[in-house]
């Protein structure tokens, strides 16, 4: 810098600008986290993903409003509605929209990560003496970055003539400089290295404030004197003009987004694991929660994704205690209600009303704003219709649970309401469940049982028996396991439901006195799919059911044979190698390959049955070996595995 601003000497302007890239550097380098009650600061590099973003095209003027969800049909299955008749326009990295250098609004759902990507794009601007804007950002110039939180800077903003002396009182603040100061800083950042300001939560100003800061801000994109990325939840959000509106992508593809955000988390969360192990732990995380519907419909959120690294990193698993994961979401949206003006005594009217929406909904309610309003005086969370509308309105704005849809039809708009995800919507049906069953378990139970077994109701009932006390969850499962559903003696339904959801819950030892012999019993069933099923059933109740299964190896039918040894080897009890080397010279190829992929989890005595089975004659069987061999990792399995390159089969080359 050649000259100085106000007075001050280019050298001092300099130290003074480094001095202020340092301070907030050191700052924003870190996340502060609540895992388990507890504050962490965890590295901002470690944990952050490059997220996509969507360009929202400007409304026309007979469109309607935008819907608060990204329009990706992925999105929208999750929230259980159908998908929007228009496709969205293709996502592009967020650093591609950023090297245009054009004044933004990156909008997106609660959890998106719209706060986290705004610190990153500060902090690689902080750190520009390390060229951290150009290799991450891919960005030239290296910008003075400012970062506001509208909901704390609103009042003064507000009262301020200009957005400019927000910015100016926030330099102080950082460097407990005289005002000159700050404002020289400002003025060399406008016009030499470029002024970057970062506005964060304009969704959280307390709508009384929201249309003056809303003001300053547009004065200050208009007068060209910064470049202006500005992050908003898309509901209530109104453009600006001159802001280019992008909205952040949920996550879409699991291997490519989902896991390496986990990896990055976890890894943090647990410093003391390798890298190694991190990725190992991020991809058995990520099969857990693909493995339940319920979770699979969370892998698109960042937030979720988080919390369930979090709960994940403390406890070792993350489907058994789902619910807490979902109370903990539900936690973290009342704290944003709070930020966006929600008092701390309305939070049970607040919960009473998701609870009432959510089974009104469930059960099959109309989801028009006038069905909901109706339903919130139905189960007196409303005691008129303003009332209710005002409730629908807060619960939509300040938590974030509730989604807004828009549908233009006849010439006007209808609005239509559903929870961010399905699977929020059946937390709190099980909420209400679990509180009828307290009121009233034969009442309760009387409902329930007709609905067993119908799709809808399969995660709620799942959530109640993992929240009832033991002797309760017990008493709800040998209810399960009796109901005499249509058809039981031939489909067994009843049977597979409590052994599923015993084995869910953790109650699988208390309810195996009575569950065992009945699956057992079913192992004997004339029906293969029968037998099938209580292997996959035995299979969720761990090592006691060994005996079981090396019998159901013996069974006459393939494919009952293929589930035994898939379950053996996923249980990977010593006891059961013997057993899996057997099926090695079963008669069907397909058995014999599943024994061959489980002893991989036996580690090295399975070596030499897989050596043999490199010889099989089904080239699928051959592969599933070499790929064990090569996984186990072994030595000895060298040889074998060098000779295996000379295989007739193409894959069994490749794998070797």
């Amino acid at each position: 810098m050649e000259r100085g601003q106000g007075g001050m000497g280019a050298q001092s302007l300099n130290d003074l600008i480094a001095r202020y890239r340092r301070a907030v550097a050191e700052e924003w380098r870190y996340l502060t986290v609540t895992v388990h009650g507890e504050e962490r600061r965890l590295p901002l590099e470690r944990v952050f993903f490059m997220l996509q973003a969507r360009e929202r095209p400007e409304p026309k003027g007979t469109e309607p409003p935008r819907p608060d969800l990204d329009p990706a049909e992925l999105r929208f299955q999750h929230a259980g509605v159908p998908p929007s008749p228009q496709p969205p326009p293709p996502p592009v990295p967020l650093e591609e929209v950023l090297e245009k250098r054009e004044n933004l609004a990156l909008l997106g759902e609660p959890g998106a990560g719209k706060s986290t990507a705004l610190r990153f794009i500060g902090l690689c601007f902080a750190r520009a003496e390390e060229n951290w804007h150009i290799a991450r950002l891919r960005v030239q110039r290296p910008y003075v970055p400012i970062l506001l939180n509208l909901q704390a800077r609103a009042h003064p903003i507000a009262e301020k003539e200009t957005l400019w002396d927000a910015l100016r009182m926030e330099v102080r603040e950082w460097l407990q400089c005289p005002e000159d100061e700050a404002e020289a800083l400002l003025r060399a950042g406008q016009q030499d290295l470029g002024l970057l300001v970062l506005l964060d939560g304009l969704d959280e100003v307390p709508e009384g404030l929201r249309g003056a800061v809303r003001e300053r801000i547009q004065r200050f994109a208009d007068s060209g004197a910064g470049w202006v990325i500005l992050a908003s939840r898309p509901a209530g959000f109104q453009p600006l003009r001159g802001l280019r509106e992008y909205t952040l992508k949920p996550f879409e593809h699991p291997e490519g987004e989902a896991l390496p955000y986990l990896r990055g988390w976890l890894a943090a969360l647990k410093p003391e694991w390798t890298d190694e192990e991190a990725e190992a732990q991020a991809r058995r995380l990520l099969e857990q929660m693909r493995a339940h519907p319920a979770l699979g419909r969370l892998l698109d959120n960042p937030l979720l994704l988080r919390l369930s690294a979090q709960h994940y990193a403390q406890t070792g698993e993350v489907a058994r205690g789902r619910a807490d994961l979902y109370r903990l979401w539900v936690e973290e949206a009342w704290e944003r209600a709070k930020r966006r003006g929600a008092k701390e005594e309305e939070k049970p009217r607040f919960l009473q009303a998701l609870q009432a929406l959510a089974w009104h909904l469930h059960i099959g309610g109309g989801n028009e704003e006038a069905d909901l309003r109706e339903a919130l005086q139905a189960f007196r969370v409303a005691q008129d219709d303003k009332e209710a509308a005002e409730g629908l309105r807060r619960l939509r704005e300040q938590t974030g649970l509730l989604a807004r849809l828009p549908e233009a039809e006849d010439g006007r708009v209808r609005y239509r309401y559903v929870f961010s995800h399905q699977t929020l919507r059946e937390y709190f049906v099980a909420l209400r469940l679990k509180e009828a069953w307290e009121r009233d378990a034969r009442r309760a139970w009387r409902f329930l049982r007709p609905r067993l077994h119908l799709p809808e109701w399969r995660e709620p009932l799942a959530l109640l028996v993992g929240s009832l006390p033991e002797a309760e969850a017990l008493g709800l499962l040998r209810r399960i396991l009796r109901a005499r559903s249509p058809e039981e003696r031939f489909l067994r339904r009843d049977l597979f439901l409590t052994a599923e959801l015993a084995a869910e819950s953790g109650y699988a030892k208390g309810i195996w006195e009575h569950l065992g012999p009945e699956l057992r019993r079913a192992l004997q069933d004339k029906d293969a799919d029968v037998r099938r099923a209580a292997v996959q059933a035995l299979e969720k109740m761990g090592p006691p059911v060994l005996p079981a299964l090396l019998q159901a190896l013996q069974d006459e039918d393939a494919d009952v044979r293929r589930a035994a040894a898939e379950a053996l080897g996923n249980i990977g009890d010593p006891p059961a190698l013997p057993a899996l080397t057997q099926a090695l010279q079963d008669e069907d190829g397909g058995v014999r390959r599943a024994a061959a992929e489980v002893l991989e989890k036996m580690g090295p005595p399975a070596l030499p049955a897989l050596l043999r089975a490199l010889q099989d004659e089904d080239a699928e069987v051959r592969r599933a070996a070499a790929e064990a061999l090569g996984n186990i990792g072994d030595p000895p399995a060298l040889p074998a595995l060098t000779q295996a390159l000379q295989d007739k089969d193409g894959m069994v080359r490749r794998v070797a």
